[in-house]
C-alpha cells in the first residue's frame, strides 16, 4: 500500500521501511512550507484548483488528497514540511527534500526548517541549479558538512564535476537514460568524492543502467521492487508469495504501462485484477517484481478465473502471462514484438483453455490444449492450478479435473502478468508456493 505522494504519511512509511523519503517543498502565500510536487493543487488535492502560492497555509491545511489518495488514507491532507520532518525524526529516518523555490531565500527556508528540528544531519537537500551553483554554494558555505545534491534536467550535458565539488556539493542527480550515465563518467566523479543518484529508476532496464554505471543510490517510486530487483537472481519464491496474494496491489503493479496508483486507473482489489468490459481492446496489468523462481525450481500458482461480463463472442479471451522475460505484457501476437518472450495461459469465454508460447519476432503458438470447453458462468469463480517444473508445464481446471501438459523449459524466471482486454474476465486471488 502506498501513501499519497509528498505527504507526512508517505514519509513516515518510507522511514519505517528503511528508505530515504524524497519530496518537493513549496511555500504557501504566507510563507509556510508544504510537501507538494506540482505548482498547483489541481492533481493532488482535487477538487481544489489553482496555484499553491495563491493559498494561505490555513487553506492548504483544509485540503484532502481525496480521489487521488491511496486506499486507507482517506483523511490524509496537504502536509506541512515541519510535520514531515517530525515523522522522519520519530522513526530515525532520512529525507531528501527538494527545494522548489530555487533562490537563496527559498533554499534558506528549507534548511532553516531542518535546523530548527535538529534534523539537518539526516537530510540530503536537493535542488535543480545551473553552474556555477551560486545558491547551493552559499548554502554549503553557511552550513559546513551539509549534504547537498544538485540535479540536472533530462537531456542536460555532462557537467563539470570539479565545479560541483568546489561548490561544496556532494551528490549529483540526473535522468538515468542520459548519455553520460556511464561507468567511466561516474568513476571520474567518484575520484573527486562525488556520489551519483540517477532518477527515476522504476524498471529493470533502468536499474541495469544505474548498476552498470556504478550509481551510489537511485531515485525510485518503487523501492520495494528495486530492493529485490536483481536481474540475474530473483529472490526465492516463498519470501514474497507463499500462502498470500500480497503482490496483487502496491508498488509492484503496472497497468498497461502506467504506474499505479494513478488517477482513474483500474485498481487491483481484494486480490483480484481485471476489467469488466465487453470492448475489444488489449490492456492488462503485470507485476514487475520478477517473482518467479529459477529454472531449477518447481512452483505452483492457484487462481480463479471469473467471468464478469459475457458478450456475443464466446471465443474472447483473457490470459495470465508468466515467465515473461521483459517488463511488460505481450500484446502483439503475430508476430510477437521484439524482445518479448514467455508463456500465456489463455482462457476463452466458452471455457476452452490453452498454454501458449511467445517468442520474439515469431507468431505466438498454442503448445498445449485446448482443454475441455466447459463454459464459464458470469460471476462464478472457476479454480485453476498451474504447475511448473524444470521440464514441463501443466494447467489444471480443478473443478472438472481437466488438464493439459507440455514439455517445454525455454523460460522460467521472469515476471507475471494479466491481460484481460477482450474478455470481461477477472483473475485472482493468486497464491503461489514452491514445490520441494
Amino acid at each position: 500500500m502506498q501513501a499519497p505522494e509528498d505527504s507526512t504519511e508517505a514519509w513516515i512509511l518510507a522511514a519505517q521501511k528503511g528508505y530515504v523519503a524524497e519530496g518537493d517543498i513549496r511555500a504557501s502565500s504566507d510563507g509556510v512550507l508544504f510537501g507538494l510536487h506540482d505548482t498547483t493543487v489541481d492533481r493532488t488535492l482535487p477538487p481544489n484548483t489553482g496555484a499553491i502560492t495563491a493559498f494561505t497555509a490555513a487553506a492548504l491545511d483544509a485540503m484532502l488528497y481525496n480521489q487521488y489518495n491511496s486506499v486507507g488514507y482517506a483523511a490524509a491532507k496537504a502536509s506541512r514540511f515541519n510535520d514531515m520532518i517530525d515523522g522522519i525524526a520519530a522513526n530515525n529516518g532520512w529525507m531528501a527534500p527538494e527545494i522548489e523555490v530555487t533562490n537563496l531565500a527559498g533554499a534558506q527556508a528549507v534548511v532553516a526548517a531542518l535546523k530548527a528540528k535538529n534534523q539537518l544531519h539526516r537530510a540530503i537537500v536537493q535542488m535543480f541549479e545551473a553552474a556555477p551553483y551560486t545558491v547551493l554554494a552559499q548554502i554549503a558555505a553557511d552550513n559546513p558538512g551539509i549534504n547537498l545534491l544538485v540535479a540536472f534536467n533530462t537531456g542536460s550535458a555532462q557537467p563539470s564535476f570539479a565545479t560541483i565539488a568546489a561548490a561544496g556539493i556532494k551528490y549529483v542527480g540526473m535522468d538515468v537514460t542520459d548519455a553520460w550515465v556511464t561507468r567511466a563518467v561516474f568513476d571520474s566523479g567518484h575520484a573527486l568524492g562525488l556520489k551519483f543518484v540517477p532518477y527515476v529508476v522504476d524498471s529493470l532496464a533502468n536499474l541495469a543502467i544505474a548498476q552498470a554505471a556504478g550509481a551510489d543510490h537511485i531515485f525510485t517510486n518503487r523501492p520495494e521492487f528495486m530492493v529485490r530487483g536483481k536481474l540475474d537472481a530473483p529472490k526465492p519464491f516463498n519470501e514474497t508469495w507463499t500462502g498470500q496474494s500480497k503482490w496483487m496491489w502496491g508498488d509492484d503493479w503496472v497497468i498497461d504501462g502506467a504506474n499505479l496508483p494513478s488517477v482513474n486507473s483500474p485498481r487491483p482489489f481484494n486480490g483480484e485484477v481485471g476489467m469488466p468490459t465487453a470492448l475489444n481492446n488489449v490492456v492488462g496489468a503485470y507485476c514487475q517484481a520478477r517473482p518467479l523462481p529459477l529454472a531449477a525450481q518447481s512452483y505452483q500458482l492457484d487462481f480463479n478465473v471469473i467471468l464478469r461480463v459475457a458478450n456475443g463472442d464466446a471465443t474472447r479471451y483473457g490470459a495470465i502471462q508468466f515467465a515473461l522475460q521483459q517488463d511488460g505484457l505481450v500484446k502483439a501476437f503475430a508476430p510477437v514484438s521484439a524482445g518479448f518472450n514467455g508463456y500465456g495461459l489463455v482462457f476463452r469465454q466458452n471455457g476452452a483453455f490453452s498454454i501458449d508460447k511467445y517468442v520474439a519476432l515469431a507468431a505466438s503458438t498454442t503448445i498445449a490444449g485446448p482443454g475441455a470447453a466447459v463454459p464459464f458462468v458470469v460471476g462464478t469463480p472457476v479454480p485453476f492450478r498451474l504447475t511448473v517444473t524444470p521440464t514441463q508445464l501443466t494447467l489444471l481446471r480443478v473443478d472438472t479435473a481437466a488438464s493439459i501438459t507440455v514439455a517445454d523449459n525455454a523460460f522460467r524466471a521472469g515476471i507475471l502478468g494479466f491481460i484481460w482486454g477482450s474478455s470481461g474476465m477477472y483473475f485472482g486471488p493468486v497464491t503461489g508456493i514452491n514445490i520441494p
